[in-house]
């Protein structure tokens, strides 16, 4: 009954909340979920980048051997939905249906992680220092980057050329 009630308060106090500032709330509630569900885990949790994905599903031995160990610490693989994109553009464009059904399949069983306006405001801010120092790196791998900044996670890459770049990123290579 304590729980109906607090639920119940808690919904009537959202309700109060003005609409402009939602977006603001939901970005905090999934911080919050994200922050709760690293101290659950030893290790931090990583996003994959796209060249890790394509290792992935070529069977590529160390990457495949990383990624077992990363599911038995976590549920699911998180990948961003810049990612998605760029693996799903491929497969599409070169007429791959069986590797697109595949695909598609695993990834409702993992996790794609969407840009958010924090992730955006991240990326942006990456692409301007970047630049001013004549170190441009691009949008793909900066939208990319601001995903796993913004939501703390490591980024899974073999792409250390462009990603060494970005300061602020936390990087691992699985193909070593």
């Amino acid at each position: 009954m304590d729980n109906q009630i607090s639920k119940n308060q808690l919904i009537e106090e959202i309700s109060l909340i003005p609409e402009n500032k939602h977006k603001e709330l939901y970005d905090l509630i999934d911080e919050f979920r994200i922050n709760l569900n690293q101290q659950k885990h030893k290790m931090k949790p990583f996003l994959l980048d796209t060249d890790i994905f394509y290792l992935f599903f070529r069977n590529h031995l160390k990457v495949v051997e990383h990624c077992n160990l990363y599911l038995q610490e976590y549920e699911r693989l998180s990948f961003s939905l810049i990612t998605y994109y760029e693996i799903l553009s491929g497969l599409k464009y070169r007429d791959a249906q069986k590797q697109l059904e595949k695909f598609l399949a695993f990834s409702k069983l993992n996790q794609i992680i969407p840009l958010t306006e924090k992730s955006v405001k991240t990326s942006a801010k990456i692409y301007a220092d970047l630049r001013k120092k004549g170190t441009p790196v691009d949008d793909i791998d900066l939208l990319i980057a601001g995903v796993a900044i913004a939501n703390d996670l490591v980024l899974i890459t073999h792409n250390q050329k462009h990603f060494g770049k970005i300061e602020e990123l936390e990087l691992e290579d699985w193909t070593l």
